[in-house]
């Protein structure tokens, strides 16, 4: 979000800044006594934005935007410290559906050769109970 707000910033401030003054908005400022010397290549003889700066400008602000933009790309969120758990709850993979089931709250449990296992649903225990080693044998 805030890489964003950055891109907004500078968005908006190309175009809040500099597109009034390549309109001429200092024109009135300069029509009497005219540009100064130092400003001239900057705003002209009558105050209007130098086409191109103006275009030096705006290239720059999409320059800007678009590294700033980059930066995500190596964005890794924050690794959750364990994957067994979901918002405090102990997780576990159904064998059938191989949906994830909270222990505490699984419709089911059955037991194999001393393990445990949690189901989502009576029909997915029913199945496992009819062949336990269909669903737990590892396929290549």
């Amino acid at each position: 979000m805030k890489t964003i707000k950055q891109n907004l910033f500078w968005a908006f401030a190309y175009n809040v800044i500099l597109i009034p003054v390549a309109a001429g908005i200092l024109y009135p400022f300069f029509i009497y006594s005219g540009v100064p010397a130092g400003l001239q290549f900057i705003l002209g003889q009558y105050g209007f934005l130098n086409p191109m700066l103006a275009a030096l400008a705006m290239a720059a602000s999409s320059v800007t935007v678009v590294s700033n933009s980059l930066r995500l790309k190596g964005f890794r969120p924050p690794q959750i410290k364990d994957s067994n758990t979901k918002g405090g709850a102990q997780m576990t993979i159904d064998p059938v559906c191989k949906m994830e089931v909270d222990e505490k709250k699984a419709a089911a449990t059955s037991e194999y050769k001393g393990q445990k296992y949690y189901f989502c649903a009576m029909g997915c225990k029913k199945a496992f109970d009819t062949n336990p080693e269909k669903y737990l044998t590892v396929k290549k």
